[in-house]
């Protein structure tokens, strides 16, 4: 996966830290600067994102209903219409 940064040297730094603390960062552009009169830089990163950690198998989970729930609408009786 490819990401590029864009804001201030210091800020970028900050953000490329903690995206290597939790990816592996393949390839690192370094900060660039950005074209025009701008304090802000460009990095671009190629990050390898983790594997997925197998998911443990889940526990059967019955739920069971204390209360009735909301009151439903009242019969109506049709008897007098047939």
């Amino acid at each position: 996966m490819q990401i590029r940064l864009v804001d201030l040297p210091d800020d970028v730094e900050r953000v490329v830290t903690l995206i290597g603390s939790v990816m592996t960062i393949v390839e690192d552009s370094g900060p660039r600067p950005r074209r025009g009169p701008s304090l802000q830089v460009q990095r671009y990163l190629t990050i390898r994102l983790p594997e997925p950690a197998a998911a443990p198998a889940r526990a059967r989970r019955t739920v069971r209903r204390t209360d009735p729930g909301p009151a439903g609408p009242d019969p109506v009786d049709l008897s007098a219409w047939t």
